[in-house]
């Protein structure tokens, strides 16, 4: 093989990355912690569902006031794994909205220098889901015209 991929047909269809909008390539749903909780604790909820980031909520209200990515744990993991999220939740929580441009929410995450992005129906104030690097990149090498 000479290090290219062949597209398998039907795999990855999305809008091209100049027509796609945020609800096109976002994941659905928010994987949340709280403030308390260890950061070996959300080390294993980041490898059991697949992830790099977790929203991290407020105790009482259960608002979303940070993040707390990869990195940050990374960072504090070998010297404190049982130190708690909201301690070093590191990451600005920017958030989007579904129908917004998806080369705007890039704009957005360069902008704010982050890799995940909360996704917020304006409507209601809710969280709807996560967009991340990685789903913009499923855009920019996947999508279809």
């Amino acid at each position: 093989m000479n290090g290219t991929l062949a597209r398998a047909e039907g795999s990855y269809l999305s809008p091209s990355f100049e027509r796609a909008r945020v609800v096109d390539v976002m994941h659905p749903g928010v994987i949340t912690c709280s403030a308390e909780t260890s950061v070996e604790e959300v080390a294993r909820i980041m490898v059991t569902n697949h992830v790099h980031a977790v929203v991290v909520v407020g105790l009482a209200d259960g608002e979303a006031w940070g993040v707390i990515s990869a990195t940050d744990v990374l960072g504090v993991a070998s010297e404190a794994p049982d130190r708690l999220v909201g301690t070093c939740a590191g990451t600005e929580l920017v958030t989007v909205a579904p129908q917004d441009p998806l080369r705007v929410a890039a704009g957005v995450m360069r902008e704010h220098e982050v890799s995940h992005l909360l996704v917020v129906d304006p409507e209601r104030g809710l969280p709807v889901g996560v967009l991340s690097t990685l789903d913009v990149m499923g855009a920019i090498a996947w999508g279809c015209a």
